[in-house]
């Protein structure tokens, strides 16, 4: 569809709310932080919290006289920005061979 005017195309919803999400989302989340979470609840979670929670990839401009919903929309993408690079490109001397090959459950070493 093409959008005609500015207000067209940003986020409607007021940044300060939760997301809308699915129980398979909050599910997801939970088994992850609870250390059980499957193959794809770890990929939603984290799909979920990057682009949803912080709305990483969203266009941050609300449009109002006062900037707090810009500002707080702002924030929310930074934090995702920083959860994509830890997860993408931050340096570590454990080359990522290693780090995939890991078995869950197995004695973490420093």
């Amino acid at each position: 569809m093409l959008r005609k005017t500015l207000q067209d195309c940003v986020r409607h919803e007021d940044p300060i709310l939760a997301p809308d999400y699915t129980e398979a989302d909050v599910q997801a989340l939970r088994a992850v932080a609870n250390g059980y979470g499957t193959e794809d609840q770890q990929k939603r979670a984290i799909k979920f919290f990057i682009e949803d929670i912080c709305g990483t990839y969203d266009f941050p401009f609300r449009p109002g006289p006062v900037d707090r919903e810009t500002n707080v929309a702002l924030g929310r993408v930074r934090a995702g920005q920083i959860l994509v690079y830890f997860l993408n490109d931050a340096p570590t001397e454990t080359p990522v061979a290693k780090i995939a090959a890991r078995v869950m459950g197995t004695k973490k070493t420093a």
